[in-house]
């Protein structure tokens, strides 16, 4: 359902019965099991969300990041991003949510660069709390290294934002999608578009019914 789909879980080496029937998040995490299994999956069925009923709220937060602070996270890009675009737009807003094992790093490299107090570290908040957040603010950035699926992107489009991350889980190249290839790309795709016209309208490329729809198949039920 994630992290499981690396070379980590030795699990993955002993699934022999050829009646099991294997389903993936994403095409992302379906071609890493097979590459470390060389086993097909069965089918990819995408975690489902439902439309959020976001109400026109005025969009005055710049950047938001949410997930666990954690290395595999990558959220020191987030920093470098914060520094870089403030050399020429001083007014810029960031949000980072999430707690974990870097917190007091990434604080200290933030203050190390000079951009603390453009950053409010939350810590962790309520879904709905972060459903609100979202809905104020314009570009999603998301510097994870790996996602099995990543259902925050899914989270971030159905509530308006644009997002920018690497090619990582349900990523795919959508008009409110920015894929970068490294972190200068990742930093360069960023800067154009906080000075860029965005739409805020929300899409929802992962409806629930049809994630419902999928497992009922599967499992033979009409």
């Amino acid at each position: 359902m994630g992290q499981d789909v690396k070379h980590s879980n030795w699990y993955l080496r002993i699934l022999r019965n050829k009646n099991i029937k294997i389903v993936a998040l994403s095409k992302n995490q379906s071609d890493q099991f097979n590459k470390i299994t060389n086993k097909n999956i069965y089918k990819i069925i995408h975690w489902g969300i439902n439309d959020q009923s976001a109400k026109n709220i005025i969009r005055d937060i710049d950047l938001l990041a949410v997930g666990s602070l954690i290395p595999l996270k990558n959220y020191s890009l987030f920093i470098t991003l914060v520094e870089q675009i403030t050399r020429t737009n001083k007014e810029i807003k960031c949000i980072l949510v999430g707690s974990g094992p870097e917190e007091l790093k990434l604080k200290q490299m933030a203050r190390r660069k000079g951009v603390r107090s453009k950053i409010a570290f939350t810590g962790q908040l309520r879904r709905t709390e972060i459903f609100k957040l979202m809905q104020r603010s314009k570009i999603f950035i998301h510097p994870s290294k790996f996602e099995g699926a990543g259902f925050v992107f899914a989270e971030a489009l159905v509530n308006g934002m644009n997002i920018v991350s690497f090619y990582v889980g349900y990523a795919h190249f959508h008009p409110k999608w920015f894929i970068a290839k490294d972190e200068k790309d990742f930093i360069s795709i960023t800067k154009k578009l906080i000075a860029s016209e965005l739409d805020f309208i929300p899409v929802n490329p992962f409806p629930l019914s049809e994630t419902v729809e999928y497992y009922a198949s599967l499992y033979g039920i009409e």
